[in-house]
């Protein structure tokens, strides 16, 4: 006796509860796959030309470069306010950094020549603000480490140079693949004779 049963073929409850995790599980260890690769592709880029441009920075103007030696080697302060500071250096160069309040980056100028931007290898949309409000760009301390009100009215009493800056490609944040580094530096004024 030939018995032909028609069954419908359905999945049970069960099977589509098991089929889901384990396209769960697949999809968390793609993500978990793929987002190191994002970063490395995407944010990493842009901090890592955050964190060159902040250390270009601060080594000119501590160190200088080869058109002008910076802070460490001042011969004398001529003036100085929160966003500039004009000194003489070893050489007899007068050089003054500037913080544009407008473009958010440092200038610096080298006796008479014309201002340019330092360093110069910005790249894009990378901003300098001063910490703890933006235009602090320059602190300047006394013997006593007392800081000192700006802009300064006795150059001569300058012992110690605090620079604490924020440098932010685009809004800076992380989820927008943008880099941000806060960065603090400190050089003691010797004021060379």
């Amino acid at each position: 006796m030939l018995c032909i049963l028609n069954r419908k073929k359905s999945f049970s409850l069960i099977e589509v509860v098991i089929t889901i995790l384990v396209l769960t599980v697949i999809g968390a260890t793609t993500a978990a796959f793929f987002m190191p690769m994002i970063n490395l592709f995407f944010y990493s880029p842009s901090q890592l030309t955050v964190n060159n441009t902040a250390q270009e920075l601060l080594n000119i103007l501590i160190e200088g470069d080869n058109q002008a030696k910076g802070l460490r080697f001042t011969k004398s302060i001529t003036s100085a306010d929160k966003d500039d500071i004009t000194f003489i250096n070893q050489d007899n160069d007068t050089v003054r950094y500037r913080w544009d309040s407008l473009t958010n980056r440092i200038y610096r100028k080298i006796n008479s020549q014309a201002e340019t931007l330092v360093p110069s290898s910005y790249y894009g949309d990378i901003t300098v603000k001063g910490e703890p409000s933006d235009s602090e760009v320059f602190q300047y301390y006394d013997a006593t480490l007392s800081k000192l009100s700006v802009p300064v009215a006795d150059e001569t009493g300058i012992e110690t140079i605090r620079i604490d800056l924020i440098f932010k490609a685009g809004s800076g944040n992380v989820k927008e693949n943008k880099g941000k580094i806060s960065v603090k530096a400190g050089v003691d004024i010797k004021q060379f004779g």
